[in-house]
């Protein structure tokens, strides 16, 4: 059994800066993770972790965007803005397959799962007298999640290691994007809703300690 501290690297479109739409403004994060793994042989076995990661928005570029999809019968200087941060929860199990070594052992592993997705707000709202729009940002909660990657055990003593690992993961987010319009002051909205796609690619690099038994 292992708890690491982990750094998360965003790639891709995750990490792009370009699209409200297709991109996740996301900057590099952090997070932990717990995992368990019981070795039916010296080289293989089978576990899984949970792992929370928490990545932070690029917040002049979403600003920018966010702004541009304003009407332009509305003043910038009444649009109220909330941006907020990539949270994800994912549980994964799989083969673990580990190669022993003079004190330490090398490790590889596939695992599957679940990704629990807590996405960024990226709303807006603005108004003027009667006049009004919003944009609201809403995603599925729960997707798939691949975790694949390497690992070093450095035994401390017959009960304790140091661990230190690196995995790609990828999930995806799906989700819509709902504006509604009030460019006549009358109280009856025009709704544009439109769907949102993202691929969500990350490397994670951890560190922590694990304890065999």
């Amino acid at each position: 059994m292992s708890l690491c501290f982990v750094g998360n690297l965003p790639l891709g479109n995750f990490s792009s800066t370009n699209n409200l739409t297709s991109d996740g403004f996301a900057l590099n994060g952090f997070g932990g993770e717990y995992s368990g793994t019981y070795f039916i042989t010296s080289n293989v076995g089978f576990g899984g972790n949970i792992r929370f990661t928490s990545n932070t928005i690029d917040d002049n570029a979403a600003r920018t965007l966010l702004r541009e999809e304003i009407p332009d019968d509305l003043p910038l200087e009444n649009a109220l803005l909330g941006i907020g941060i990539w949270k994800q929860v994912y549980l994964v199990i799989g083969p673990y397959f580990s190669l022993p070594l003079p004190n330490l052992n090398f490790d590889a592993f596939a695992l599957i799962g679940i990704n629990v997705i807590m996405p960024p707000e990226m709303k807006i709202t603005a108004f003027f007298d009667e006049v009004s729009y919003s944009r609201n940002f809403s995603v599925q909660s729960v997707s798939y999640a691949v975790d694949l990657g390497i690992a070093l055990r450095y035994h401390l003593n017959e009960n304790y290691s140091l661990r230190m690992f690196s995995s790609y993961f990828q999930s995806n987010s799906k989700g819509t994007v709902r504006e509604e319009f009030d460019l006549d002051g009358d109280g009856n909205s025009d709704i544009e809703e439109r769907d949102q796609s993202l691929t969500i690619q990350s490397v994670n690099l951890g560190i922590g300690i694990v304890y065999r038994f």
